[in-house]
């Protein structure tokens, strides 16, 4: 059983023994979303006359009757956009004891929320003001923005779940592969509570400007491959490429009866060959650059096909 379930239960007996009667119309537990209001009907079972409602240590929170009838009343609460998230309290004050209504702010990102930076291909934590969620929250990104909890440099999807654990704060990192100007990911919030306040808590919207890494090149140019001499640890050589820090080598046999995948080949320009056995062999290159420290790489186009071959 749920802290929260456990408070709502909580609040039900308390409602009953001291009042005999406690009924609302509709949803048991009010969801409120900060901005906004949610409109309920309360049965007392006897005159409305004196009823007062009443929202104790419930800042960003009010209450108003819109509707009196003889022996139920239509009340009207109010968040701000200040309203803090967690658990509440309704209070009706009645002749014969008073009526316990348990509400809940769901979380909303603050007004003065400090939007943060983001380099392109860098991945950027983000701290979210987390305190009185019950849960967890729900952030998703779509492409090419991506989102991830906990470190390393893995893990990154278009969704992930928060578990709220100190009740102030909930972490996750934000990265974008996107490397052109004026680009922003639209980051997604919304609290999740034992799958009750999917499509009624409100969706929080985070706009993370992203700026290019500028020591990412554009584009690189396609290498060139050179001429190998038969031997029986060939030695494979292609043209420099301006801007390259990696380079990718595809190779597959020539034989008519060989496969025709390409396997990647683990060698550096201009080292020997080691390993292969001997037959006639051909192969093509493309140069990398890849971010230091980020996850963005650049390609080039794959060289023309070369050959070689591997003496006995």
């Amino acid at each position: 059983m749920s802290a929260y379930t456990r408070y709502i239960r909580a609040f039900i007996v308390v409602a009953v023994f001291s009042t005999g009667v406690c009924a609302a119309r509709g949803e048991r537990t009010l969801v409120v979303n900060p901005g906004s209001g949610v409109t309920t009907a309360v049965e007392i079972g006897y005159s409305t006359r004196r009823l007062r409602p009443s929202l104790p240590n419930a800042r960003g929170l009010k209450a108003r009757i819109l509707r009196r009838s003889p022996t139920a009343v239509k009340l009207r609460i109010d968040a701000s956009l200040k309203a803090a998230a967690g658990p509440r309290t309704l209070t009706l004050r009645v002749p014969h004891g008073r009526i316990r209504v348990p509400l809940y702010v769901p979380f909303s990102l603050p007004e003065a929320f400090p939007v943060p930076g983001l380099t392109a291909g860098l991945a950027k934590t983000i701290e979210l003001p987390a305190a009185g969620v019950n849960a967890s929250l729900r952030v998703s990104s779509a492409a090419p923005c991506r989102v991830s909890v906990g470190g390393g440099s893995g893990g990154f999807g278009r969704a992930v779940v928060l578990p709220v654990t100190d009740r102030k704060t909930a972490r996750f990192r934000l990265i974008s592969t996107d490397n052109s100007e004026k680009h922003v990911c639209r980051v997604s919030i919304q609290e999740r509570l034992d799958n009750r306040y999917d499509g009624r808590a409100r969706v929080s919207t985070l706009r993370v400007p992203v700026k290019p890494d500028r020591r990412v090149p554009a584009s690189l140019a396609t290498p060139r491959p050179g001429r190998v001499t038969a031997a029986v640890n060939p030695r494979l050589r292609w043209s420099e490429v301006r801007h390259a820090n990696a380079w990718e080598v595809l190779i597959r046999p020539r034989s008519k009866h060989a496969t025709k995948t390409w396997q990647t080949l683990n060698v550096e320009n201009g080292k020997r060959v080691r390993g292969l056995k001997a037959g006639r062999y051909e192969w093509k290159v493309r140069a990398h650059y890849r971010q230091p420290g980020g996850i963005l790489d650049v390609r080039s186009k794959f060289s023309k096909v070369g050959r070689f071959s591997v003496k006995p």
